[in-house]
C-alpha cells in the first residue's frame, strides 16, 4: 500500500458472533463515515469516526448489528467509497 492510498480491509473475524474490526487505511487525515446495510438495503448502523493518516479500525459488536445474517459495510470518505460484505452469526 502506498502512502496516497485509500483501503477497507474485509472485517476480522467473518463470520463473527460476539464483535468484528474493521479496519480501513487512509491517505490523509480525514472524516469518514462507515453504514452497514442488511440484505434488503436497511440501513442498520451509521458510524463516524475521524480517520487518521494510515490504518485505523472500527469495532461492531453483536448488539449493534441485533439479528444474524448477512450484511454489507461501506465507508464513505470525502473522495471515495468501498463495500464489504460481512457475516453476523450471534451463536
Amino acid at each position: 500500500m502506498t502512502s496516497n492510498e485509500y483501503q477497507l480491509f474485509q472485517n476480522i473475524p467473518n463470520p463473527f458472533s460476539d464483535h468484528t474490526i474493521i479496519r480501513y487505511a487512509l491517505p490523509r487525515d480525514e472524516k469518514v463515515t462507515l453504514v452497514i446495510h442488511d440484505l434488503t438495503g436497511r440501513q442498520i448502523l451509521t458510524r463516524e469516526a475521524n480517520g487518521t493518516t494510515g490504518i485505523n479500525e472500527i469495532t461492531i459488536r453483536n448488539r449493534d448489528l441485533g439479528v444474524a445474517g448477512v450484511y454489507y459495510y461501506t465507508l464513505y470518505t470525502p473522495n471515495a467509497s468501498f463495500t464489504h460484505k460481512m457475516s453476523f452469526t450471534n451463536d
